[in-house]
């Protein structure tokens, strides 16, 4: 399939940020991507549309948005002068209807508090369906944090009551323990993952050699942690891993799955998948037609081109309150 150039413009623009603003909300704290990282938001952007679309004529009313890495709020392109929008700005702007809550995790202080200051902005536009009460920012480890605030919500909810939610697990390396993907488990509910392909590959060969010669263990440990089963030290290639962890998503009650490839540059062999899990529903999964539309636009670029299409976008930009449309004219789920 030829990648679409009029439609990657289209989604680029409704992603870059002012410069401007983001002097005057905590400047120099921001997430440095490579230009395939775009590919990423696409994908997410689509997703909290489609999802959120789908959940607000069901019978649930507890709809909430995990993110695990949720950053900044604002993503700067590696050796380009754009800025775009995070995936906690897309969470509370681009649902075609509100969470109910939003729950932001961030390890890293500085980019947490750059974060509740970015999101607190959002709140002043009267354009933007967002209050100070609809979101919350945990500083810290998701891997510790994620157990704790499922209790939590299952306490809220007397017992997972009329609850559902959507979380984005985007993982930078082997960051999220399977243990952590158990905890989420718990409750009905969607994952987008970054399954990190290259990474686990370069991780599996850590494995075979300490099998052979590191008595210490630690590659081993890591990948059990992060796939969820030990049989995964013995996979001999990425696709048999994938496939291990697709397997553990089916047992975890996710068996309708679909994953779409990005891909780095060109002459490169990096990439990564992103994996769309849900469970079976009477309605038979309309989500997942969404992420197989989008699968068919992803999969046909690369970083390289992006980059490209970013050079010929020219300087016009939209500011951090302006570049969201208002709601009336905001995409609906086919125009994606």
């Amino acid at each position: 399939m030829q990648p679409d150039i009029k439609w990657m413009e289209k989604r680029l623009n409704t992603l870059i940020i002012d410069p401007c603003d983001i002097k005057n909300t905590n400047p120099g704290v921001v997430n440095v991507f490579n230009p395939w990282a775009a590919l990423k938001l696409f994908v997410l952007s689509a997703t909290v549309n489609m999802y959120t679309k789908i959940l607000h004529k069901s019978s649930f009313k507890n709809v909430y948005y995990i993110d695990a890495m949720a950053g900044s709020g604002v993503s700067k392109i590696k050796n380009r002068p754009e800025y775009l929008a995070g995936s906690p700005i897309i969470a509370a702007t681009m649902a075609k209807h509100p969470f109910k809550k939003m729950c932001f995790i961030e390890k890293d202080k500085k980019k947490a508090k750059a974060l509740e200051q970015r999101l607190s902005l959002l709140c002043e536009n009267p354009e933007i369906d967002l209050g100070k009460n609809d979101f919350e920012i945990l500083q810290g480890d998701s891997n510790k944090i994620i157990p704790e605030l499922m209790e939590q919500i299952k306490k809220e909810t007397n017992g997972f009551s009329s609850f559902n939610y959507l979380a984005f697990i985007d993982n930078e390396g082997l960051n999220i323990d399977w243990s952590t993907i158990d905890s989420l488990s718990q409750a009905w509910g969607d994952l987008l993952i970054n399954f990190q392909s290259s990474n686990c590959q370069r991780v599996l060969g850590q494995v075979q050699k300490e099998l052979v010669n590191n008595p210490t263990h630690g590659a081993i440990n890591t990948l059990i942690d992060h796939i969820g089963s030990e049989c995964c030290i013995n996979a001999k290639n990425i696709d048999e891993l994938k496939k291990i962890y697709l397997e553990n998503l089916k047992r975890a009650g996710r068996p309708i799955q679909e994953y779409i490839t990005v891909q780095g540059r060109r002459k490169e062999e990096y990439h990564y998948d992103l994996i769309y899990c849900t469970r079976e529903t009477p309605s038979g999964s309309p989500y997942i037609k969404t992420i197989k539309h989008m699968k068919k636009k992803i999969e046909s670029w690369t970083g390289d081109d992006i980059e490209n299409v970013l050079k010929y976008i020219g300087d016009e930009s939209h500011c951090l309150l302006d570049f969201i449309m208002p709601k009336e004219k905001q995409k609906t789920l086919e125009e994606y």
